[in-house]
């Protein structure tokens, strides 16, 4: 008799806490739905920029939009991705370095150099993060001529090495690649 009425009392405990520890389980494979949910959203955002870089290599029409230039020194700035670029448009290239507040050679504060691509070559290095393409490009314009070394990840992001025989000297870009289309750049005059 003992026994029945403990167990008749220690039930509602039983029950009790049975219920609470089956709804924790059904809250998380709910969230673990939501994260793999996420993750597949991630993979499919990767591969889509993964082939417009693809894309952009192929066809040499993209612009490189810098974030930070460094100069011969080693000092990196943080620059305005809008006013310092280097554009690849099929055989022509156009590098520029501005500032937002000052108006330079170029009308729009720094200086803009335009001219035909002589050399372009690409070369592809897979790694175990991804693809990276190396374009060496040799650019003329009518007063100087700039060898040009890019190093582009197969998810967008750049560097860019620019030796210049003019003012620009030797610059290193550090940013992403974006389709021309839809780059939003000011683009000066081309400078002499």
């Amino acid at each position: 008799m003992k026994k029945i009425v403990l167990i008749l009392l220690c039930l509602p405990f039983f029950i009790s806490a049975y219920s609470q520890t089956e709804n924790p389980v059904e809250v998380d494979q709910s969230t673990l739905s939501k994260k793999e949910q996420r993750k597949a959203e991630a993979l499919e955002k990767e591969q889509k920029i993964k082939e417009l870089t693809k894309k952009m290599m192929d066809s040499q029409r993209f612009v490189l939009k810098a974030e930070l230039i460094e100069d011969k020194e080693g000092q990196r700035r943080p620059v305005d991705p809008s006013m310092n670029f280097i554009m690849v448009d099929s055989s022509v290239c156009t590098i520029q370095i501005g500032k937002s507040f000052e108006i330079g050679q170029n009308n729009v504060g720094g200086i803009t150099k335009e001219g035909e691509i002589t050399k372009y070559s690409q070369k592809i290095k897979s790694g175990k993060k991804g693809d990276t393409y190396i374009i060496t490009m040799y650019v003329m314009s009518t007063s100087s001529s700039f060898d040009v070394t890019l190093f582009v990840r197969d998810s967008g992001r750049a560097d860019a090495t620019v030796q210049g025989s003019s003012a620009i000297g030797t610059l290193r870009y550090v940013g992403s690649v974006i389709p021309i289309n839809s780059a939003n750049i000011y683009k000066g005059i081309p400078t002499p």
